[in-house]
Formats: structure tokens, sequence, C-alpha cells
């Protein structure tokens, strides 16, 4: 499981003392661990979880856990002793999980085209200060930005044992500003835990090349949890493919190559018609050339 750089942003204008407190939620909110920034006005802080699900690697002392998921932030800020204090409830994610690059190496070997995965794209930053709302940054280039792919999504790999791999996301929406990218998918499987419905779409236009590390194995229920099964390789139809990599090269402006190309395949449809019929009409006249000649020589032959 990738683990998420979702973070927002706490500019706190004249606050010289940040304190973050870390607290077990697995264990009667046990102190895990306390941070505290002196004389830094802006922390990074994980994306508020009531949105999402949002998990961070963190790493304490006496722990064994470093994957956590994060259920709450709570804020208290101090304007006249320029002080802002944050807890932060966690809770351990209890079983291990690796991308496909780290259990099968980086050579793309099982990375192959129609494989249906699941890749952690991120998630967006936000700036918060006293005097305002929540804002997605534009700025932090090491972050999401608006209109960029996020979240943990299931994909469908358009390329074929190479890592980077081009993948292409799959939704249950249909919404897109180019029509002519979205693709109705016929063949997934549905035992899927991440997908309980049979109506959905592949994203063409969003197609974007990622690193192995990204993708996961699908998840399968065990009991009340969801554990990834790495001997699961489910894959789409190759019609189903073959109809992505259509609608990805219309999405980089090849429609006329391809309104092309269906002409092209027209006529010659129609030479192949043209030619078959002046070939049946060749026939027809050697069967009578032949009917001819046999005429000829039974009536030039003596008796």
């Amino acid at each position: 499981m990738i683990l998420s750089t979702y973070h927002t942003q706490f500019r706190i204008n004249k606050m010289t003392t940040i304190t973050i407190k870390y607290f077990n939620a697995d264990d009667s909110e046990a102190l895990l661990g306390e941070e505290i920034s002196i004389g830094i006005s802006e922390k990074q802080l994980p994306y508020d979880p009531r949105e999402q699900n949002i998990f961070i690697r963190k790493v304490f002392a006496r722990q064994k856990y470093n994957s956590w998921k994060v259920l709450s932030i709570d804020l208290e800020q101090d304007t006249e002793e320029k002080t802002i204090r944050c807890k932060m409830l966690l809770s351990p994610v209890k079983y291990g999980s690796q991308s496909v690059s780290e259990k099968h190496s980086s050579n793309g070997s099982k990375l192959i085209r129609g494989r249906l995965l699941e890749c952690d794209f991120g998630y967006f930053s936000q700036e918060v200060s006293l005097s305002s709302n929540k804002v997605t940054t534009t700025k932090d280039y090491n972050s999401k930005l608006p209109f960029e792919m996020v979240k943990r999504r299931l994909v469908v790999v358009v390329s074929n044992k190479e890592d980077p791999a081009l993948v292409v996301p799959i939704s249950t929406s249909n919404k897109s500003k180019n029509h002519n990218t979205v693709v109705p998918i016929s063949s997934l499987p549905n035992d899927l835990v991440t997908f309980k419905t049979n109506a959905c779409y592949a994203k063409a236009g969003a197609v974007c090349s990622v690193s192995g590390h990204r993708l996961f194995p699908l998840r399968v229920e065990v009991g009340s949890k969801r554990v990834y099964d790495f001997r699961i390789e489910k894959k789409l139809s190759n019609d189903d493919v073959v109809n992505i990599k259509k609608a990805i090269f219309l999405g980089v402006g090849g429609h006329n190559i391809l309104s092309e190309a269906e002409e092209a395949k027209t006529d010659i449809g129609k030479l192949q018609s043209e030619n078959e019929l002046l070939h049946k009409k060749l026939e027809e006249k050697s069967n009578e050339i032949s009917e001819l000649w046999k005429t000829l020589e039974s009536e030039t032959n003596p008796a």
C-alpha cells in the first residue's frame, strides 16, 4: 500500500511555536510521540480525514507499526501565546502490503496489458490560515495540483511489461469533457472489493505513466478485513483493451487519422467487392470461351 503524502498546510501568522502530538486510538489513546517546531509559521499536516481515507508513514519509538490511518486532527490556536497545538489520532495499519514493483522487482514482468490493479495517485495539499477557508494550493509542485488524478483508484494497464506503466483509471461515472475518451467496460469481474457495480467506464483521457511502486494487486475480503492477493491477475477482455487504446488515440488528437483509416478501410472493402465481381465476370467469360472452343471443335472436326 502506498502511503499518502497528502498534506494540509497551516499558515499561522505570528505563531512561533507549533506542537503536534500523536495518539494511538487502539491503545486508549496512548501518546505515541510529539513534535515541537519553534520559529516556524507554517506546518504541513495530513489532509482532513473527515473527507477522505488518509494514511501516513510515521516511525515511533517502541512501535512495530509504521503505517497509520489518520482518524482525526484537532487544532487549538492561541494568538496571544503565539502557539498552535495539534492532536492527531492514529490507528495502526496491521497488515502489510507491497506494491507490484516491491513484490516482483521493477522489471515490469507483472505489468501485463489489460491487467486490473489499484493505483494510489496521492492527494491534494491545502493551505489554511486564521482568516480564510481552506484553499487548494497551486504553488506546491511536490503535491497534487487541481485537475490531476487523485486518491486510490482501479486502473487497467495499457502498456505491456514496462515499469513505469501506462494506466487508465476506471470509474463508475461517464462524465468527461471529451466523451470520445470515455469507454464503457463490459468485462469487469463481478467479485472486486473496490467495485460493486457492473456499470463502469475507462477514462482514456486520463491515461498516465506511473511507477510500479504506485500499483497494487486487487483486494479480497478475508473475514472483516480487506487484504491484497498477489495471486490474482484479473484482466479486461481484449475487445475492451482495444477500445480503450483507440480512445487514447482520440484523446491525443488522432480523430482525423482514425477517420481517414476508417475511410481507407471502407474504400478497400469496396475495391475488394469490385475485384470479386470482376473476377466472377472473368470466370463467366472464360467459361463462355471454353464452350465456344468446344462448339468450334465439334463443327470443324470431320465425323
